[in-house]
């Protein structure tokens, strides 16, 4: 388990659990409702499709036992221990899809979105 600068722990994407930002999430991928949208150098982006999920708009990038919470607008880092060089990645698919992006959060209607270019 790898400790964050929130305090929390991150869990193996692998289990579908991990610990950020003082809460324990469980990816309940099965359920369809945290699905994945989109995959790329080992990344894996999902977004959670339920009226209840919280403003900003923003995704759960994986990397392997890393976490992040990214704003879909700003791109800014919310949560999470993703390194920087993983974060750019996330950032720069982020600015490639904003308009998707903010659309699948306002209807939560699943789009599956291409990888980083």
């Amino acid at each position: 388990m790898r400790v964050n600068k929130y305090g929390g722990s991150s869990v193996s994407a692998y289990m579908n659990f991990y610990f950020i930002g003082g809460s324990f999430h469980h990816h309940r991928e099965r359920s369809g409702i945290m699905p994945v949208i989109a995959r790329f150098y080992g990344m894996v982006i999902k977004m959670y499709f339920r009226q209840s999920e919280h403003n900003p708009p923003h995704i759960h990038a994986i990397y392997g036992e890393c976490v992040g919470v990214i704003d879909i607008r700003t791109g800014e880092m919310l949560e999470g221990d993703l390194s920087k060089r993983a974060l750019k990645m996330v950032q720069e698919w982020v600015k490639q899809h904003e308009n998707d992006l903010i659309k699948i959060w306002e209807t939560q209607k699943f789009v599956e979105l291409p990888p980083l270019e």
